[in-house]
């Protein structure tokens, strides 16, 4: 008899538990004190798309990312080389794109993430960047591993900046 009591009291207790969540539940979703439901919220007002950076053709003109001065001295494709970038795989190939930048300057750009998207809009993460002080002026290679058999790159970067590395590849 008495375990029966303590049944019925932990299956109250229960029932108790389970209301209290549904009611915390409904008050969670928008319900008003009352108990009756609130009109639904309105939907939010649609993002104003930000403009779609504009594509500048890749040179060996010095141009800006953010408030860096950077200036692409090659782009090449071809299979890996001392280093291979992260992605590597006998499907792919290497994208190396050597960058300099003014005196003070390379850290920041040894530190930037860009990436590249194909014609097909196939997006390759950086692999690797190396930095190099000698024997050439100091630079840096960004190592990309993409499609084998794809011609046409857009090197991106978070700040917007986008660049056709279609007349530097190598």
């Amino acid at each position: 008899m008495r375990r029966r009591h303590h049944t019925k009291a932990m299956g109250s207790i229960l029932l108790v538990v389970l209301v209290c969540l549904a009611l915390a539940a409904t008050s969670a979703c928008g319900s008003s004190s009352g108990g009756s439901t609130s009109a639904p919220a309105a939907a939010p007002a649609a993002a104003t798309p930000s403009p779609s950076p504009t594509t500048i053709a890749g040179s060996d003109q010095p141009f800006m990312v953010g408030d860096v001065q950077v200036q692409i001295v090659f782009a090449k494709l071809g299979p890996r080389g001392s280093f291979a970038p992260t992605g590597m795989t006998s499907a792919k190939t290497q994208l190396t794109v050597e960058v300099t930048a003014p005196a003070g300057h390379l850290a920041a750009v040894g530190n930037m993430e860009p990436w590249v998207t194909d014609q097909n809009d196939v997006r390759s993460k950086l692999g690797a960047a190396i930095s190099y002080t000698k024997p050439k002026p100091p630079h840096v290679d960004w190592l990309f591993a993409v499609a084998k058999g794809e011609k046409s790159f857009v090197l991106h970067f978070p700040s917007g900046e986008a660049v056709d590395l279609s007349p530097l590849i190598q």
